[in-house]
């Protein structure tokens, strides 16, 4: 993973309103449950989750971005400077991965799948670029465009239960007051998005 454009990246950017994904992600969970946030970039998504009573662990490899998440006091929010292809054992109730598993190579992405399986009990929710986006030929840094049906083949294959799984525009809307350095080429890219069971706990909503 590229952890200097990441650092430069945030250094500018603290301050994002949650994801959609998060707000959806939301419907799914409880208040107490656990989730761990895989890469949690500025801690967005996370600090959404932990104001909402879920008790988050928020991963990232950024130590500046770590920082600035432990100067924030709630007692739901743990934030830990880790490589999330790395990750100890940990006994969770759900994974999110949000435009984490196109940032790593395929090998990464085996073992973080693989990791989610042993280590979760309920959800994994994936957001993740797809190879239908169209600025595939321009980045700025490393990104590995996902197939939309190898991945749900991929998690099928180890087991995982699919609970609603789409690709579409619609879910990313890129914002001007963001002001972000991103390529804003696309607007609105063609994303893959996926909620799937590890089947230990397995309820379809």
């Amino acid at each position: 993973m590229d952890i200097d454009y990441w650092k430069e990246y945030y250094k500018n950017n603290k301050f994002f309103m949650p994801s959609s994904f998060a707000y959806f992600v939301m419907s799914y969970l409880n208040k107490g449950d656990s989730l761990i946030d895989l890469g949690c970039g500025n801690g967005r998504d996370s600090l959404l989750f932990a104001q909402n009573g879920i008790k988050t662990v928020a991963v990232d490899q950024c130590k500046n971005i770590i920082s600035d998440l432990n100067k924030i006091k709630n007692s739901n929010l743990i934030c830990v400077c880790e490589d999330f292809t790395k990750l100890q054992t940990y006994n969770m109730d759900n994974a999110y991965s949000r435009f984490t598993l196109h940032s790593v190579e395929e090998k990464d992405e085996n073992k973080i799948i693989s990791w989610v399986k042993k280590n979760v009990k309920d959800y994994f929710f994936i957001e993740v670029r797809s190879d239908k986006d169209l600025i595939i030929c321009n980045t700025d840094h490393y990104r590995r465009f996902l197939n939309f049906e190898k991945l749900l083949v991929k998690l099928i294959r180890v087991d995982f239960k699919i609970n609603y799984a789409e690709l579409s525009r619609g879910f990313s809307l890129y914002k001007d007051t963001f002001n972000s350095p991103i390529n804003k080429n696309v607007s609105d890219p063609i994303l893959i998005r996926i909620v799937c069971n590890t089947g230990k706990n397995y309820d379809v909503k």
